[in-house]
């Protein structure tokens, strides 16, 4: 299977979701002293129907987790036609107004129900390969059939989740986090970094070192299914080094115990933007190193990063982004380890109210 980069933040949103759910229970059935093992689907039942849906819930998250795992990622869609991953704008034919879509490959992510066509349906086979200009026409099971004409190809991304390292590393970095991290390579260089400060700026956090493993185990398996060519399986294989190499070459940091931003505390935040208010829970990190999505992560090296860093809860910011200043909030700053990381203002709200009353 093939997934787009919305359809790999559901996964992973989802994902953490469940998690939650499973503490809850796992708490739930030791409660009710429960002897076999969940594992094993070996379950005492008391509450038939409750406990029927909870175990649909853990079958769900053992299945997105191998989605993660067995499917490829679209890093960049095509751009001169319409592949999986494009976005594009028609017009059916006698329809006043264009619509808006993306091509998927399969039907992963509910949210995406009204705005994606998958490859393998009437509509989305007359598309694949289409340019702009360029007419379509396909059959429906009720004989009727659908034309229409490419408006455009590859609308603005800007809204949507994509991976933080397809934009080039010295297009995310700010000129002063740049000078500051060069500065603090010489000095580790000529041995004068007594404080270990390069090492942590270039520290990872515990669910990059998961995404990093989840890399390696997903490349592996499409290694193991033998399709690509020689040229691709090298870049694989190189790719595969180079993680582990960041495996044993980088340290693990944490968030300070302290209620305020640091490398690897997740915390929710508003944005206030021209015409509309944004909500976005993200983790901090120091950069991206291997499948970071923008709506998940946030880099200590952008503007945007700079300004976040030792916020505490309730404070302001603004930073500039492009030609314009943004401003926005910080709130629900999550630092504690024993905590599992939520990545839904929502669900976070709700588990906090949980460990409250524990």
């Amino acid at each position: 299977m093939i997934l787009i980069p919305e359809q790999v933040s559901f996964l992973r949103k989802s994902i953490s979701e469940l998690e939650c759910l499973q503490e809850e229970f796992y708490e739930y059935l030791s409660n009710r002293d429960c002897a076999r093992c969940i594992e094993d689907i070996e379950i005492n039942v008391t509450d038939s129907m409750a406990e029927h849906t909870l175990f649909q819930k853990m079958e769900q998250l053992r299945e997105y987790r191998e989605l993660l795992v067995h499917s490829e990622y679209v890093k960049e869609p095509q751009k001169d036609e319409i592949g999986i991953g494009t976005r594009f704008r028609v017009r059916f034919d006698n329809d006043m107004q264009s619509d808006e879509f993306v091509l998927i490959d399969s039907m992963i992510g509910c949210n995406m129900a009204n705005s994606s066509v998958t490859a393998n349906s009437p509509l989305g086979k007359s598309l694949i390969g289409k340019k702009e200009g360029e007419s379509f026409s396909c059959f429906l099971e009720s004989n009727n059939i659908i034309t229409g004409t490419i408006e455009k190809i590859q609308m603005d991304e800007k809204e949507n989740p994509s991976f933080i390292r397809n934009t080039k590393f010295s297009a995310r970095i700010a000129e002063s986090t740049e000078k500051e991290i060069r500065e603090l390579k010489a000095k580790y260089l000529i041995g004068q970094d007594v404080n270990g400060d390069y090492s942590k700026r270039l520290a990872i956090t515990e669910s990059q070192v998961e995404l990093l493993g989840e890399e390696v185990e997903r490349l592996s398996y499409q290694l193991g299914l033998s399709r690509e060519d020689l040229q691709t399986k090298t870049l694989v294989n190189a790719r595969i080094a180079n993680i582990r190499n960041l495996l044993k070459s980088r340290i693990i940091t944490a968030p300070e115990e302290e209620s305020q931003i640091s490398v690897g505390s997740t915390f929710s935040m508003m944005l206030f933007e021209k015409d509309r208010t944004i909500f976005k829970r993200v983790e901090f990190i120091n950069q991206a190193v291997g499948d970071e999505l923008t709506d998940e992560y946030v880099e200590r090296i952008t503007p945007l990063g700079i300004v976040l860093y030792g916020l505490k809860e309730g404070d302001e910011f603004i930073y500039r982004r492009g030609s314009s200043y943004i401003s926005g909030k910080v709130y629900d700053i999550q630092n504690k380890k024993d905590e599992p990381r939520i990545m839904n203002a929502v669900a976070y709200q709700r588990s906090k109210k949980m460990y409250q009353t524990k």
